[in-house]
């Protein structure tokens, strides 16, 4: 069996054997690669890019484990989701994918049924630097790891629109994504079997937006499912798969966070008051749309009332705390994975 990242590792204080196993890959890599340098991606060295990834698995030593930013203002916390999983459970493979991307562009992924990936130009000639939001802890690592895996959506929305909408950095100057909309959960399964899990390694209980009457409509298939698909349910699926060792990818509005009970540890003043503002202004709204994915990385509690787990987003782990009905207003569903 290959080493992993345990989802429920205790907080090391030294350099672990498989730290240091990564740490060695990524020297070598360095040094036999070094004639690709720049050659594909014009506007990153070889040399910060493995920095990036030394940065990233020393950061393990402090409780971290490889947790990928996927930038504000982007459209790649899907990725980001798919991204963390696989490289929770299959590190040494994903560092070797993620060094052959840099070496040439293209990669697959070491595992039976992948499917090479192969990154535009439009992706390898970005400059994040150059856009007027590119964020201060910008890394390039994030940049040509997620946005080379979502630029490979097929099917789907996005499939059918990256060539008439090609990532490009807005008039304004923002930060570029993919449409600014969050991927849906057929482009999520997609990207999970760009990595070997096919169907029958998943299973599904998600949905992007709830109609009128409760039922919700997949915008890549059309087909309406059983009035609102019993969130509760679905909650208490995902928690019991988690604990069972699967890997979880939560989709939700990404307005839930800012009316966390602890918020303020993560979001400005002005944002959480413009949402504290909306809420009592409309105590029982339910946004109608899902917009987010984020990682599950603890069971989800229930008790009195209240629901509280912890979850991998934007960079870092936090703990989300809000009542049960909040939660059902904003929750949309989750897609697990059997790891190998």
């Amino acid at each position: 069996m290959s080493r992993s990242l345990s989802q429920k590792a205790a907080v090391n204080t030294s350099t672990s054997p498989l730290q240091e196993e990564m740490l060695r890959l990524i020297d070598q890599r360095e040094r036999q690669d070094k004639a690709q340098d720049r050659a594909v991606w014009k506007h990153c060295s070889l040399g910060e890019y493995a920095n990036n990834w030394r940065e990233r698995i020393t950061n393990m030593a402090e409780g971290q484990r490889l947790f990928w930013n996927q930038m504000k203002g982007s459209s790649l916390c899907g990725t980001a989701s798919v991204a963390q999983n696989i490289v929770l459970t299959e590190p040494i493979k994903f560092v070797h994918f993620a060094m052959d991307l840099y070496k040439s562009g293209k990669a697959t992924f070491d595992a039976p049924g992948s499917r090479s990936i192969q990154v535009p130009p439009r992706i390898t000639k970005a400059d994040p630097h150059s856009w007027s939001e590119c964020p201060d802890d910008f890394r390039w690592l994030d940049w040509i790891v997620l946005s080379s895996i979502r630029s490979n959506i097929r099917s789907g929305l996005h499939g059918a629109l990256r060539h008439a909408f090609p990532l490009r950095a807005p008039v304004d100057g923002g930060l570029a994504d993919f449409l600014r909309s969050s991927a849906i959960p057929g482009d999520v399964e997609e990207m999970y079997g760009m990595f070997g899990y096919g169907k029958d390694k998943l299973s599904r209980d998600a949905h992007s937006m709830r109609l009128v009457d409760g039922s919700q409509k997949e915008p890549d298939d059309g087909a309406a499912t059983a009035p609102n698909k019993d969130s509760r349910t679905a909650q208490l699926t995902a928690s019991r798969l988690f604990r069972e060792g699967r890997m979880i990818s939560l989709f939700i509005n990404s307005s839930i966070k800012r009316i966390s009970a602890n918020a303020k540890d993560f979001y400005p003043a002005d944002e959480r008051k413009k949402e504290e503002d909306k809420r009592a202004k409309h105590p029982n709204h339910h946004h109608s749309t899902a917009s987010h994915w984020i990682t599950l990385s603890s069971e989800i509690q229930s008790e009195a009332s209240m629901v509280e787990f912890k979850y991998i987003d934007y960079g870092s782990e936090k703990t989300l705390r809000v009542t049960q009905a909040q939660f059902t207003n904003h929750f949309y569903g989750y897609i697990a994975v059997i790891p190998r």
